[in-house]
């Protein structure tokens, strides 16, 4: 008999469970013609991996983990099997080993995912690395003094990190790229102006609301202020954003046009090539506020939906979900949440708006 245990790290586990899948399955072919020689794993564990791969395998798999024993040769019975008994044994126990092997890297990778702990790998790195737009003010963009991004979200994700005790570290995102860039792992959360709904929160947890908006239109100053004036219109929108499916579904006989920022959605209504764009009233009146022909444009005040932004979350990071709910709960109650939107919202600001809600886990 031979053990083999689980979980172990990641890549040694993966090269270990595969080499000795191919170990095996290469000694059951040397056992259609001898049948009780006998094997030492560990040797063929060396030579398959290497010894410092098979040392770690053998470590691990002393320290925790579930055993896994496999028959190196065909049971012992009285009498001598034929050649075609040994070959028929043969091929039965090459196709359990690789089955076995194959449900033993799907079952450890399981536990690996179950097991990960983002909030505590978080506090390890003194790190917290958050993906934030650079280019829809005032939410996120590029101080012209500083070069540094600047903005409501980035003040949100600084509350955060302060809240942890750990540095914050900005990665400038767009729309379109937020969910990837969590789901890859190159961010621990989202704070770039997203907005909660069913369909991201199956890839996606959200923390509870910190923000609420509407969605508007932004058109020329000559044009309709009725919003059903639009339904068979050319607007632009942001691609990933709720607004392009809200037109979408508004107005099923207009057309979309998708640009990748707001900027470049903007430059469209100016050149003619849509009628209107759509997105945040925020982001819109931040927009216009700093067009240097905003006297030629306005925002409609009707708005087509109600827009929650919450931080997105890796999927299962429970610790995490409810880490970020308590210091934005918090940041409510100690009035550093109201503080950061008069900075970027209140009546002595570029976008001033009232603010109509309060941070509260539902």
């Amino acid at each position: 008999m031979s053990n083999l245990r689980l979980p172990l790290p990641g890549t040694v586990r993966i090269a270990a469970l595969l080499a000795c899948a191919s170990v095996y399955c290469t000694r059951a072919n040397a056992d259609t013609t001898s049948p009780n020689v006998s094997h030492d794993p560990n040797h063929e564990l060396h030579k398959a991996v290497g010894p410092a791969t098979a040392s770690a395998f053998v470590k691990a798999s002393k320290r925790d983990g579930i055993s896994l024993r496999f028959q190196s040769g065909p049971d012992e019975s009285s009498g001598s099997p034929t050649e075609k008994e040994h070959i028929m044994a043969s091929v039965l126990r090459r196709r359990f080993i690789l089955a076995a092997f194959a449900g033993a890297l799907a079952f450890s990778a399981g536990l690996t995912c179950a097991h990960a702990d983002q909030l505590d790998d978080i506090h390890k790195a003194g790190v917290l690395r958050v993906a934030t737009f650079d280019s829809n003010p005032p939410f996120g963009s590029i101080d012209p003094k500083s070069y540094k991004i600047v903005g409501y979200d980035v003040d949100i994700a600084q509350a955060i990190a302060d809240a942890l005790g750990v540095k914050l570290s900005l990665v400038a995102t767009n729309p379109a790229n937020r969910i990837p860039l969590l789901q890859s792992g190159k961010v621990d959360l989202i704070v770039a102006d997203i907005t909660i709904t069913p369909e991201r929160a199956k890839v996606i947890d959200f923390s509870t609301p910190y923000f609420i908006t509407g969605q508007q239109f932004l058109v020329p100053a000559s044009s309709s202020d009725d919003l059903a004036a639009y339904a068979k219109s050319r607007v632009g929108a942001v691609k990933g954003t709720t607004g392009e499916q809200q037109v979408k579904t508004r107005f099923p006989e207009g057309r979309v046009l998708s640009y990748d920022d707001i900027p470049l959605a903007f430059s469209a209504l100016r050149n003619g090539s849509v009628d209107a764009i759509t997105q945040d009233s925020t982001i819109l009146g931040g927009l216009l506020a700093e067009a240097p022909d905003k006297a030629k444009y306005k925002i409609i005040k009707e708005a087509i939906s109600v827009e929650e932004i919450g931080v997105g979350v890796p999927k299962g990071q429970s610790a995490l979900l409810a880490k970020v709910n308590e210091i934005l709960v918090g940041s409510e109650k100690d009035g550093r949440a109201a503080k950061i939107y008069d900075a970027w919202f209140g009546p002595n600001t570029r976008f001033p708006q009232p603010r109509n809600f309060t941070i509260g886990v539902k």
